[in-house]
């Protein structure tokens, strides 16, 4: 009887043609029993640079979320504070006594926190609010739940500018000491 020939499909699907065709291969895959010393240090140093760099950049834009949040109840406060005089004549307060408190800005819209507590998830928080030029003019002042602490303070004066500043001065987290 004659020998059978194989064909190439038949090589390929077969026994030990592999190790043949490729000894580097076969005998470094058998060899080998993990990763060296030098090779996992390589792989702990990249993950550990990337991480850093990760974090870094994830606490400066938490800063900026806080310094946003503030801002924003800023302007939130001051919308309340000029519907509290439209319902005062057009005045923030009368002699001494100021109609713009914080517990006056918290009574007409209490989504405004006048407290640390009562900041929640953004952490600021009206602080002071009060009128000014006897009753022309009036000065908020919110307070971020960053670290180190921001106060932005919003003022009216009695020829209607109003004037924005935030101290300490932070460029990097939205700060340049006006806003």
């Amino acid at each position: 009887m004659a020998a059978l020939k194989s064909t190439p499909l038949e090589a390929d699907l077969g026994g030990d043609r592999m190790d043949t065709d490729f000894p580097r291969v076969s005998s470094r895959v058998s060899s080998e029993e993990g990763f060296s010393f030098v090779e996992l240090l390589v792989v702990i140093l990249l993950v550990a640079i990337l991480a850093a760099t990760a974090t870094a950049a994830f606490l400066s834009q938490r800063g900026k979320a806080y310094t946003g949040s503030a801002k924003q109840l800023a302007s939130e406060a001051q919308t309340a504070v000029e519907a509290i005089a439209t319902a005062n004549n057009g005045r923030y307060g009368e002699g001494s006594r100021s109609f713009i408190t914080p517990s006056e800005v918290h009574a007409f819209e209490p989504a405004i926190p006048i407290s640390a507590s009562q900041g929640g998830g953004s952490g600021a928080w009206l602080a002071e609010a009060r009128a000014t030029e006897e009753g022309k003019g009036y000065e908020l002042t919110v307070v971020s739940g960053a670290q180190p602490v921001e106060r932005f303070t919003v003022k009216r004066l009695s020829d209607g500018t109003i004037v924005r500043s935030c101290e300490p001065k932070n460029p990097a987290a939205g700060c340049n000491g006006s806003w």
